[in-house]
C-alpha cells in the first residue's frame, strides 16, 4: 500500500510539472516542417509525455484548440484575439516548376494553368492564392486538382504544370523542381504556434516554451 501510494504521489508530482501525459497537436501546409522537428525537440526534454500530431487547416485547428480538442496548434496568423498566440516565421508564396518562370513574373502567371490543392484540404493557401490573384487582377486557370501538398509537387516534378504553394514546401519537394519566390505583400503570411488561455497547464507551458526556445536558437 505504501508503495502504491508512493508511486502516486511520484506520478502525480510529474504530471503537475508537465513531465508526463498526452499533447495533442495540430499542424498545417505551412507548418509542415515546423511540427515534426519541434514535436522531436520537445520529446528529447519529455520523453514520457505521448504526442499526438494532427494534419488540419489553421480554421480546424483554431476551432478544436477553443473547445479543447487540441492543445495548441501550429497555424496561420492571426486566427483571433480570444487565443493566445506567437509568430514563428514568415512564410510566401513560390510558383513551383519544371520551366523557367520570365521576369514579368505575375504576368507570367496570368496566362497559365495551374497543378492546384483542392480548397477543402488547403483553404488557407488557397485564400492567399485568391487574394494575391484579386489584387493583381489576374486569373490563371485549373490544369489539375488533388487533396495532397505532396501529390501536387509530384504532378509539377513529372512536368505536369507549374503550382502555386507555400515557398518553405521546398524543403520537402522531389528533385528537379525550382522555386521562384512572389515578393508582394498579398503573397505573404506569418505561421505561429497557438494555444487556448485557460490551457495554462504545466503540460503546454513547457511545450510552448520548447517551441520558442527552438525558434531562438535554431530559427524554424
Amino acid at each position: 500500500m505504501v508503495a502504491a501510494v508512493d508511486e502516486f504521489t511520484h506520478r502525480a508530482h510529474h504530471l503537475a510539472r508537465g513531465e508526463q501525459g498526452r499533447l495533442t497537436l495540430g499542424f498545417g501546409l505551412s507548418t509542415i516542417d515546423i511540427a515534426p522537428r519541434a514535436v522531436a525537440t520537445f520529446r528529447q526534454s519529455y520523453p514520457d509525455v505521448e504526442v499526438g500530431l494532427e494534419d488540419l487547416s489553421s480554421a480546424v485547428q483554431a476551432d478544436r484548440i477553443r473547445t479543447g480538442q487540441l492543445h495548441a496548434g501550429f497555424v496561420r496568423l492571426p486566427v483571433g484575439d480570444d487565443l493566445h498566440q506567437r509568430a514563428l516565421r514568415r512564410d510566401h508564396l513560390a510558383i513551383a516548376s519544371t520551366t523557367p518562370v520570365p521576369r514579368e513574373v505575375i504576368r507570367w502567371l496570368g496566362r497559365q494553368r495551374l497543378v492546384r490543392l483542392a480548397r477543402i484540404k488547403g483553404p488557407g493557401l488557397t485564400a492567399q492564392i485568391d487574394r494575391l490573384c484579386a489584387a493583381r487582377q489576374i486569373q490563371p486557370g485549373t490544369l489539375h486538382e488533388t487533396h495532397d501538398l505532396q501529390t501536387v509537387l509530384a504532378l509539377v516534378a513529372a512536368g505536369v504544370g507549374p503550382a502555386l504553394v507555400p515557398a518553405t514546401a521546398a524543403r520537402i519537394a522531389p528533385p528537379g523542381i525550382t522555386f521562384t519566390a512572389l515578393h508582394d505583400p498579398e503573397a505573404t503570411w506569418d505561421v505561429g504556434i497557438a494555444w487556448r488561455p485557460v490551457q495554462h497547464t504545466a503540460l503546454v507551458d513547457n511545450f510552448v516554451e520548447s517551441v520558442l526556445a527552438l525558434g531562438a536558437d535554431d530559427p524554424i
